[in-house]
């Protein structure tokens, strides 16, 4: 126990240390300051030894807080309770006594009485504050204590035992010493409960906090670990040899009061006494265990791992230099070329800022922003303020397909944010729960939770880097423009800064975004040079010095040229076996200078190098994920029997070799690499060429349109194979009356988990299978090319149930429970495959032939196969009825665009249509945007009813609906008394309450029934908060809204709520208990009666019936004495 007395200074200590610290020393601060920290420790504790790291020197409240918030002024106070002293006598009241008076008078003489106060309390200087400011709110008359009161803006408590110590050996110690009555006071009693002091103190401040406006906001962190006790030894010293407890429980530190609307209680994995360091308080920026499980459920693909792999080029040491040294500043010309005071004045302007750089292929420009992540992450850890973060995303063909999308980007943005457990806590608990929301969720609900992360003051600032905004096709436009709209001037005066860093080519959306200041990097001559040099280290012997030395001279002299340009041509060159002068000459000579005429002279090396090379340059090109090597020596064994009919992959077998790095650099020279296993191309610039300009003119390409069709044609001839159908798959169906019983449970769940164990099984032996399976489809688009595959296609759809591709695939689709399809319509529906229902449609091949219901087939195709919607409504006669529009409105944007696109004049927006695209704007975070639609497109005959108003101020966006509905025909808009109780009473009522009393006020009338609607709801505490807070004077609170506050889904949190506001007109009548009884909390309802109006609750004949469900109640009625 380290006292004021006790405490010995370290040999070695480097600050001059006051041994008394007695009232109140200033660690930290200046005349800017706008808030006092005032730190108490605990029984026995030093006031600045309690907050040094036990390791070191370091005391984080001088050495670190005033970092992270420097315009604070950090105070400590220090008092002395010793335990063994003999001539000292405290309570716990003349302590706060003295600590209220010393605090006055410091910030009277520092002229900061009013400046807003937070407290940090240790154990039992906790307790402190919170008597003191009981004694202060009872003598408000004094202008001190009245500034005290309102000045006092927060509190953490670390381990502040509001019901009393565990610690029996203190007693002990202080027996007959005049400190006794003190410790009394500290400790439980016998039974474990709090003394009537710790009782009447909680009592007192819980009467503080409601007279407190803006409340408290009161964080309590309690220990995880158990704390060695002290005990006095026999030469009378005291020592941390007792045995280990939990010294204040979960329950004596997070008991404050019932005032629970402002406290946070948050865990920390140490014992009592270290609860205040410094290593425990960084601890609360990081995530739990549980957390990081979740984290990394959204961490997909890892953020981190493409930035640290192979999949993009790090800077040569020694380049780019020029960025951040003086003596190397660029000066070459361009006033538009990107220079180091433009990184710098973007990197330290006190105001939000984008950069954009721009630069043609190759000229290095993902390896400059991984430069400007590396440099930013170093040069602002150096600085004092460490309160900033570097997010980043690199756009890139090396990820997966349908990885490479402005979603993905803002989801990988927003995941490095929520690193930070504060901000993690402040996602949709939505995506915490289920992944799946998070990975479904749109770019503008994307973006509303990425805004609410960088607006919190965790921060100072956040930099943001981009890299190649050209290379992804989906809603890049709209990323970029959310980005534009978001940090406009007008938001610049709000922390923290955000500052946006962006590369791309110079061409599309990416220049006319307007993203400002724009940039052009050219590549500096000296980091050319530093490129060449350490690529020519790598040469092998055979490359004499001499020869090294012509290569350098020789690439550095051709003008204009690119990093990849020079990559690509020292590459051919190490490849030469034959070294000799006229060799390298002439194969430099052969080079040509543009980049195109260069790729199109090596491809066509590899179109004469036979079948095999071009078939891996088609998967490289057109696959939807890149596949392994193991993978293309499948494709590669099919490719070749393509000639011959083939049944069974024994029938492959004898073509498979070998696919292995050294072949692929042997056949496909410089312009593949591979990582991880897996070929890439160098650079996207050769897969564009390959897709949109290259002319496949070779023999095996001669039997396609198009080079994507071979892709299709190999995985359908694979899954035709019979090794992937058969009966054995027939197990995975759920009839909709499985459900009745345990045993059939049982049975569905044994089924899965067999069929997951084939698939599993499958997959290892044969890998190609999985891509085949979930691709196969992607790489057809008419039904004119499908009809090509009419005997794959029959073999992949005939008896789906049979098939090996559909269970494999049945899982990823995340669609619930549902029967496997049995029919070719079946599968069209489920996978929205647009070619395959024209082809059942048009021509429908014998083998496919299944009874057509068009209505039901439309029906099902408005719920979530929008393009096979338009197969059906184009080719069919199909009358659009007012329940396929109902159905669209309700599942599928999409859908309904297509409605009315193609059959516009059939579509009538009726009120049922009308109800259901405003339930859908209100209740799904998928299908938004219907009821806009609808405005837009047919405003004419929508007609703002109160049904649809009522179904638009009901869900879990209503908020969100109303706006959009008070935007675009606010005029027509009625706020009726079942409109508001239809708000109150939905799953957003407080938000949807506010925005009707900001917007519409003057209509909002509170009656009893909304009163009543307001209670019962879903977020009922929430609602009912705002109300009393806004409207309270019309609150009436009579004995039908009391049933249906104790009846409804959040009956204890309002009842309590009512309770501590409006308490003495909260009337307990026999029929508030039988409400009570009757409700989903029953047994909370009935407690928290009992407890606070026990005497006055009779329990009669009719409410013991009401409660004879809730057993576990019957005891505590009759300890209460409540029951007559």
């Amino acid at each position: 126990m380290a006292t004021l007395k006790s405490y010995e200074i370290p040999q070695g200590f480097p600050h001059r240390v006051d041994d008394t610290f007695l009232g109140i020393t200033p660690l930290a601060g200046s005349e800017e300051s706008t808030v006092d920290i005032l730190s108490i420790s605990g029984l026995g504790g030093h006031p600045v030894g309690s907050f040094k790291d036990r390791d070191g020197h370091h005391i984080w409240l001088r050495d670190s807080l005033p970092q992270d918030i420097p315009k604070a002024r950090v105070l400590v106070y220090g008092y002395d309770t010793s335990l063994v002293d003999p001539n000292t006598k405290n309570s716990i009241t003349d302590l706060a006594k003295t600590f209220l008076s010393t605090v006055k008078a410091f910030r009277t003489a520092t002229k900061t009485s009013r400046r807003p106060l937070i407290f940090v309390g240790h154990s039992l200087g906790g307790l402190l504050v919170k008597e003191a400011l009981h004694i202060a709110s009872n003598g408000c008359e004094d202008p001190q204590n009245d500034d005290f009161i309102k000045s006092s803006y927060a509190m953490l408590f670390f381990g502040v035992p509001n019901l009393g110590l565990r610690y029996e050996t203190l007693r002990k110690i202080v027996s007959g010493q005049p400190n006794s009555q003190l410790i009394h006071d500290l400790l439980v009693n016998g039974e474990s409960e709090a003394t009537p002091f710790l009782e009447a103190l909680n009592q007192n401040f819980i009467r503080c906090c409601k007279d407190q406006k803006p409340p408290f906001r009161i964080i309590s962190y309690y220990e995880q670990k158990k704390t060695k006790m002290v005990k006095k030894m026999d030469d009378g010293q005291i020592s941390k040899e007792g045995p280990p407890c939990f010294i204040v429980t979960k329950d004596s530190a997070c008991s404050i009061g019932d005032t629970d609307n402002f406290l946070w209680n948050e865990p920390l994995n140490t014992d009592h006494s270290n609860l205040r360091h410094r290593r425990q308080f960084a601890m609360l920026k990081e995530l739990s265990s549980i957390e990081k499980c979740h984290w990394n459920d959204l961490n997909v693909p890892p953020y981190a791992d493409f930035k640290y792999s192979e999949k993009v080029s790090k800077p040569v040491e020694g380049t780019l230099q020029w960025l951040i040294n003086d003596d190397l500043s660029n000066t070459e010309d361009g006033s538009d070329r990107f220079r180091k005071d433009d990184l710098i004045t973007w990197r330290d302007s006190d105001q939000c800022s984008n950069l954009l750089v721009t630069a043609a292929p190759g000229q290095g420009k993902s390896v400059l922003s991984n430069f400007v992540i590396d440099h930013l992450k170093d040069h602002l850890g150096k600085q004092q303020d460490a309160r900033y973060k570097v997010i980043y995303y690199f756009c890139n063909i090396k990820n997966d397909e349908k990885f490479q999308t402005a979603l993905s980007i803002l989801r990988a943005l927003i995941v490095q944010l929520c690193e930070d457990q504060r901000l993690f806590k402040r996602l949709p608990n939505r995506f915490i729960k289920e992944a799946k929301e998070f990975f479904s969720a749109s770019l503008a609900e994307l973006w509303a939770v990425f805004s609410d992360l960088i607006t919190t003051d965790i921060y100072t600032r956040i930099y943001c880097v981009i890299d190649g905004l050209d290379v992804y096709p989906h809603e890049m436009d709209s990323l970029l423009g959310y980005f534009n709209r978001g940090f406009t001037s007008q938001h610049q005066e709000k922390a923290p800064l955000f500052k946006l860093f962006c590369t791309s080519r110079p061409e599309g959306f990416a220049i006319s975004c307007g993203l400002s200041p724009r940039r052009v990097l050219r590549a500096s001559t000296d980091d050319l040079a530093i490129f060449v040099d350490s690529r020519l280290e790598s040469f092998p012997t055979r490359f004499t010095m001499a020869i090294k030395e012509h290569i350098r001279i020789t690439v550095m002299n051709r003008a204009e040229q690119t990093f990849l340009w020079i990559s690509i041509v020292l590459g051919e060159l190490y490849r030469l076996q034959n070294t000799s002068p006229a060799r390298i000459k002439k194969t430099l000579d052969a080079a040509p200078d543009d980049i195109t005429a260069l790729y199109t002279n090596l491809l066509q090396k590899i179109m004469n190098g036979g079948s095999d090379g071009i078939q891996i340059l088609a998967w490289i090109t057109f696959a939807k994920r890149p596949l392994s090597l193991e993978e293309l020596q499948t494709v590669i064994a099919v490719g070749a029997k393509r000639a011959t009919e083939v049944t069974s992959w024994e029938d492959c077998v004898d073509e498979v070799f070998e696919v292995n790095i050294e072949w692929i650099h042997d056949n496909l020279g410089t312009l593949v690499d591979v990582i991880d296993g897996k070929p890439y191309f160098i650079h996207q610039t050769l897969r564009d060429f390959l897709r949109d300009t290259y002319k496949w003119q070779t023999e095996i390409m001669s039997d396609f349109t198009r080079p994507e069709l071979l892709l299709a044609d190999i995985s359908m001839t694979f899954l035709a194979l019979k090794e992937f159908r058969g009966e054995k798959f027939d197990l995975f169906v759920v009839d909709a009356g499985l459900w009745g019983t345990i045993s059939s449970f049982e049975g569905y769940y044994g089924s899965v988990m067999a069929i997951k164990s084939v698939i599993r099984d499958i997959e290892s032996k044969y890998p190609f299978v999985d891509y085949a399976a979930e691709f196969w489809y992607t790489h057809i688009q008419t039904s004119k090319e499908a009809r090509k595959y009419i005997r794959q296609l029959e073999a992949i759809l005939y008896k789906p149930k049979t098939q090996f591709w559909i269970h494999a695939t049945f899982e990823q689709l995340q669609i619930g429970i549902h029967r496997v399809s049995q029919s070719s319509w079946d599968i069209a529906v489920l996978y929205n495959i647009g070619w395959l229902a024209n082809l059942l449609l048009i021509d429908t091949p014998d083998k496919l032939s299944v009874q057509f219901d068009e209505s039901l087939t439309a029906s099902r195709a408005a719920k979530a196969a929008p393009i096979v919607l338009e197969e059906i409504l184009r080719h069919t006669k199909l009358k659009v009825t007012e329940s396929l529009v109902e159905t669209a409105a309700t599942y599928n944007k999409e859908a309904v665009v297509v409605l009315l696109r193609e059959r516009g004049d059939e579509v009538k927006i009726t009120k049922k249509v009308l109800k259901s695209a405003a339930a859908s704007c209100s209740y799904s975070y998928r299908n938004t945007g219907v009821l806009e639609i609808l405005l837009q497109e047919r405003g004419n005959e929508v007609k703002i009813t109160e049904d649809v108003i009522k179904e638009a101020v009901s869900g879990y966006r209503a908020k969100k609906a109303l706006k959009i509905l008070l935007q675009e025909r606010g005029d027509e808009v009625k706020i009726t008394e079942d409109v508001i109780k239809a708000a109150v009473s939905g799953h957003k009522g407080k938000g949807v309450l506010e925005l009707l009393l900001q917007e519409r006020g003057d209509e909002v009338k509170i009656t009893e029934d909304v009163i009543k609607a307001v209670v019962s709801g879903y977020r009922a505490k929430e609602a009912l908060e705002l109300l009393l807070q806004e409207r309270g004077n019309e609150v009436k609170i009579t004995e039908d809204v009391l049933k249906a506050a104790a009846s409804g889904h959040s009956g204890k949190e309002v009842l309590e709520l009512l309770l501590q506001e409006r308490g003495s007109e909260v009337k307990i009548t026999e029929d508030v208990i039988k409400a009570a009884a009757s409700g989903r909390s029953s047994k909370e309802v009935l407690k928290l009666l009992l407890q606070e109006r026990g005497v006055k609750a009779k329990i009669t004949g009719d409410v013991v019936k009401a409660v004879t469900m809730v057993k576990q109640l019957w005891s505590y009625c009759f300890k209460s004495g409540g029951v007559r």
